[in-house]
């Protein structure tokens, strides 16, 4: 299915609290709950031996995004395996029933057939992880919010088929096997997250949790290696959180900001600009308060066109565009000379760009001193983006807050893995015993969590530990009840 960049981001949103659908949750769905029984384990040598991501002298010369696109194009269509009846019985919906039931219950035959429709595009994916650079060359500039997205949803089902993969896996214990598909989907994820739009960056911090969430079952198998090192090495910034806003203004290239402040435009040109607007609000107007405002105006009865919403919204907000410009040193003979498109459209553009610049800057900030700065941010550009005249601005700003705690949980949950791993270190050191607080564990950092800066709680009671965030920033979050496992 073809989707625009536009038509997409309110469902992709969606996924910042509740980002992977999780079996055996709590009765809040945002809390995943998982138990584990810990064996001790110490750190291979090398410490990077189970890395998870390709080793430097993995990578070959070339684009990974070729063959990711090579991947999606081998995936199977949405039919049935029989090749008729009902698509929910197709490869894509087993694929995804597999994944929701318990690992420990899953039928591994099932997941074995299911995934012979994906291994061509496994190994398509398998080999452009291990790439050395990965180029989408995503044209938002030049076509803006036009901008299909058609690669997003293969990628989903592609991670979805590697996690399954890794699932099966980590059942037969084969771990040099799980440890090149945890590093295949989470390289991709990363790639994905950096592709050049805020859709893309949350599709690929989702495509992230889901293997970290396989990646749970792996840490408590008997002979499982330990990942500390492997953790840390993923780095604190899986997501480029600058850059994926600053992507976010590419999108006003296409409307050519500094044509609209250097000078006049023609009335052709005011024209068009007008024109490719009006397309903008018609996919941003379904009950949105700019369409609502105008059609309050006009009647709620009265159909608009395309064109008749940006003319009525340009005429409700040109007076406030026009003292806007003015107030920020343009010329006034000027920008009463300036059509209305130019004036609105202008004074719409330069005060995105000033809040993008501000979410961006924001966000080279550790977590909370970002998330503080952001609601300063939001609390700031308020007054700019409500009312009639501003609504389309208030509909363009994307809920660039949300993509910054999206991937705080994602770092997040990497800084609890890397937790656990020290604990496994410790145990071997203490003869297979819990620790009775983070405070002694010492043979290395316990990392805090990054989106409060404050150390995670873990607590024993009687024989099971559970380590969570302090607080629940977002409310959603992984907590884990752990268990040694019984000496044999």
């Amino acid at each position: 299915m073809r989707q625009r960049l536009i038509s997409i981001i309110a469902l992709t949103l969606l996924m910042l609290v509740g980002i992977v659908r999780a079996s055996h949750a709590d009765d809040d769905a945002s809390v995943r709950t998982v138990e584990l029984t810990l064996h001790a384990a110490e750190p291979a040598t090398p410490v990077l031996k189970y890395g998870l991501k390709p080793d430097r002298q993995e990578l070959k010369p070339g684009n990974a995004a070729g063959l990711y696109y090579r991947a999606i194009l081998g995936l199977p269509r949405l039919l049935p395996t029989g090749g008729q009846g009902d698509a929910d019985n197709s490869p894509n919906e087993q694929l995804i029933d597999l994944l929701d039931e318990k690992p420990s219950e899953m039928s591994m035959d099932e997941a074995r057939h299911v995934l012979t429709f994906f291994h061509n595009s496994i190994q398509e994916a398998t080999i452009g992880a291990r790439r050395n650079r990965c180029e989408w060359d995503i044209p938002v500039a030049e076509e803006g919010f036009e901008t299909l997205l058609p690669e997003l949803q293969g990628i989903r089902m592609l991670t979805r088929a590697l996690a399954l993969q890794a699932r099966v896996q980590i059942r037969q214990s084969n771990y040099a096997e799980v440890i090149e598909t945890l590093q295949t989907g989470l390289t991709m994820a990363r790639h994905v997250s950096r592709s050049g739009t805020l859709v893309s960056t949350l599709v690929g911090v989702a495509c992230a949790k889901l293997m970290l969430t396989e990646a749970d079952g792996l840490l408590q198998l008997p002979d499982a290696p330990n990942l500390y090192w492997a953790v840390l090495s993923l780095g604190d910034r899986f997501v480029d959180k600058p850059a994926a806003l600053d992507s976010d203004m590419r999108w006003i290239e296409k409307y050519r900001i500094e044509q609209l402040a250097g000078g006049l435009i023609s009335q052709q040109q005011a024209k068009q600009l007008a024109s490719s607007m009006a397309e903008v609000m018609e996919l941003l107007s379904e009950g949105s308060s700019s369409n609502n405002i105008i059609r309050t105006r006009v009647g709620p009865d009265e159909p608009l066109s395309r064109q008749m919403l940006f003319t009525l919204y340009s005429l409700n907000a040109y007076p406030v565009a026009k003292q806007q410009l003015i107030g920020r040193g343009y010329e006034g003979q000027m920008v009463e000379a300036m059509p209305v498109a130019q004036v609105v459209l202008l004074d719409i553009f330069e005060r995105y760009a000033s809040i993008m610049q501000q979410y961006s800057c924001a966000a080279e900030l550790p977590y909370p001193a970002a998330l503080r700065a952001m609601k300063i941010i939001q609390r700031d550009v308020r007054p700019w983006t409500s009312g009639g005249d501003a609504a389309l601005l208030g509909s363009l700003v994307p809920v660039s807050r949300g993509v910054v705690v999206a991937a705080g949980i994602l770092d997040r949950h990497l800084a609890q893995l890397a937790v656990i791993e020290a604990i496994r270190w410790q145990m071997a050191r203490d003869g297979a015993r819990l620790p009775a607080s983070l405070d002694d564990v010492n043979v290395a950092v316990v990392p805090d969590d990054p989106l409060t800066g404050k150390p995670f709680r873990y607590h024993v009671e009687g024989d099971t530990a559970t380590l969570e965030p302090a607080e629940a920033v977002a409310n959603a979050y992984v907590r884990y009840r752990i268990k040694a496992a019984k000496s044999e």
